[in-house]
């Protein structure tokens, strides 16, 4: 971060090398920022004709600053029938390094799709992040890519987009990006678990061999596989599924993928469900992947405290990185929030990384915790308005 004006936030350096390019260019250029990092008051001076946010926090800080002739979207792609219109079109894309190499591959591929060949591209990050070898993916949908300028360790890369030999239109393009997987019930089980199958259907139901598919999209949080962490909260849910409410709602903060509302459906199908994540990434993989599940909702959401309603079930695997850096903001603004989310009876489970301090902020909103399981790597709290004292976690090696 580097310094700012009265009544402003501090500024992320790849905006300051941002601003530095543009008082470095001979003629104004109309510029459409993809994921600015900052708040829009450090790109005023700015010629803008659009910017597109992957992310619903920073969208609403846009939003508000949104005109006729410089649109705001939340989006992970430009919708180019609407953006045809702009007064405006854009010299140069200003892009600024995502977090993942898949994620800025997709980002170009779209782009690719999106503008006319030639278009200017300009990639501006830090060094620690990648933005060195991020050259070479931008070679794959560019040409002349080269450095254009170095500062406060970070660089800007510029390129100009090619267009590929019966290149698809923007749509078609992103319906390449979505990848699957699949997991079982079965999987979810303990290697102690009786695997004989009773009369109760929820016995069944954890038994099922079928392959049920996850969709996912790249930069989506463990995108292929089950990640460890959610991996042990489901086996740990389905463990002490009969302390489950069997109707009522369900709430998945951070969804991602959608696969902890998937396995929750199998298990609790009378129970509504509401999905909600920051990434426009994650919302549409999760739209996907909850294909024909009824009493359902999936919606953006740049903190809880814009969520309405009380939940019966909450479960989560809370986020503890933004972007590049490590940050437990959204996860204490959650659990904070768990007052007002939280049904007279309602419970929340959660998975944390051990050294995560999330107890703290449990007992400071004067809810109930049980540490119900604490390996050496993870945790699996449960969170309650009512109940038993505090009772000590079952340990695992």
């Amino acid at each position: 971060m580097v310094g700012q004006t009265p009544g402003q936030q501090l500024m992320h350096a790849e905006t300051a090398l941002l601003q530095r390019l543009a008082h470095s260019w001979e003629q104004q250029q109309a510029l459409l920022l993809l994921n600015p990092p900052d708040d829009p008051t450090h790109y005023s001076d700015l010629n803008l004709c659009g910017v597109l946010h992957d992310r619903y926090d920073q969208f609403l800080r846009w939003s508000a600053t949104a005109t006729d002739t410089v649109p705001v979207w939340f989006d992970t792609r430009l919708p180019t029938a609407e953006y045809s219109l702009a007064a405006s079109p854009p010299t140069t894309v200003v892009m600024f390094l995502p977090k993942g190499k898949a994620r800025l591959a997709a980002q170009l591929q779209l782009l690719a799709s999106s503008l006319s060949a030639g278009s200017e591209v300009v990639l501006i990050g830090a060094i620690k992040s990648g933005i060195k070898s991020a050259g070479k993916i931008m070679s794959t949908y560019c040409s002349e890519v080269s450095k254009l300028d170095a500062a406060r360790h970070c660089q800007a890369l510029h390129g100009k987009l090619t267009k590929r030999p019966n290149q698809p239109d923007v749509d078609v393009a992103f319906d390449t990006l979505y990848g699957s997987w699949s997991l079982s019930m079965a999987e979810l089980q303990p290697a102690s678990a009786n695997v004989e199958v009773e009369a109760d259907p929820d016995n069944a139901a954890l038994h099922n061999t079928e392959r049920l598919p996850i969709t996912t999209l790249p930069g989506v949080f463990a995108s292929g596989h089950l990640d460890p962490g959610s991996h042990l909260l489901l086996q740990t849910l389905l463990e002490h599924r009969e302390q489950l409410p069997r109707s009522g709602s369900l709430l998945d903060y951070g969804c991602g993928s959608g696969v902890l509302s998937l396995i929750m459906h199998q298990l609790l199908p009378m129970l509504s469900i509401t999905a909600v994540d920051v990434d426009s990434w994650a919302l549409q993989a999760a739209n996907k992947t909850l294909t024909g599940v009824d009493q359902l909702h999936i919606l953006p959401s740049a903190k809880a405290g814009d969520i309405d309603g009380r939940y019966d079930l909450i479960v989560s695997n809370p986020p503890f990185h933004q972007n590049f850096l490590q940050t437990t903001s959204t996860a204490a603004g959650f659990l904070q929030q768990l007052p007002q989310l939280l049904a007279p009876r309602g419970q929340c489970w959660l998975v944390a990384n051990r050294f995560l301090p999330y107890e703290q902020i449990i007992n400071s909103a004067g809810l109930k915790l049980i540490k119900v399981v604490d390996t050496p790597e993870y945790k699996i709290i449960r969170i309650s308005r009512t109940g038993s004292a505090n009772k000590p976690a079952r340990k695992t090696r």
